[in-house]
């Protein structure tokens, strides 16, 4: 189990080089689909190196350290990787703009609206009010003055959000 893991990470940071690589020196048109398609030949990748290295390793990676340990440390971190999955996409969900839009048109009685429509329905102006309140609950922005500034730890979350994007080469900056 632990080979799997360290290889899955292997293919992780492998997709990651690629992306960066990509993304800086030849940006693509189509964005999504060159991370899909990237995802998906780092996971023939890992598949492959699996296979062809499983018999090898096995039993040889930690003395010791026993397969149901093993067993026990992969089932761990799977588990803990599918909740961060299922707790992001709630998040992208319920913060995002475009899904938002999208199921207040589909949820609408003929499947769709007109502009003014769609922005009596999704109202950004009370979008903007939550995601500030939300912020302020975080203790990530403060109202000082009649004007917000970033707290210590918005000030991290921001920079780290910063260089991620820089990093990547995606978001609002492009």
């Amino acid at each position: 189990m632990l080979y799997s893991i360290l290889l899955a990470a292997f293919a992780f940071f492998l997709f990651l080089l690629i992306h960066v690589v990509i993304f800086h020196m030849y940006p693509p048109k189509r964005r999504f689909r060159t991370l899909v398609y990237l995802a998906l030949v780092c996971l023939m990748a890992y598949s492959i190196l699996f296979f062809l290295g499983y018999g090898m390793v096995r039993g040889k990676i930690l003395p010791g350290v026993t397969d149901r340990m093993l067993d026990l440390a992969g089932g761990l971190f799977f588990y803990f990787f599918i909740c961060f999955a299922y707790f992001h996409q709630i998040i992208v969900f319920d913060r995002s703009v475009t899904p938002r839009m999208m199921v207040e048109v589909e949820t609408s009685p003929n499947k769709r609206l007109t502009k003014e429509g769609l922005k009596s329905r999704y109202s950004l102006e009370d979008k903007f009010k939550k995601e500030l309140v939300d912020m302020d609950f975080m203790k990530r922005i403060e109202l000082k003055d009649g004007k917000y500034s970033n707290t210590e730890k918005g000030r991290h979350h921001a920079g780290l959000m910063r260089f991620l994007r820089d990093y990547l080469n995606v978001g609002g900056h492009q």
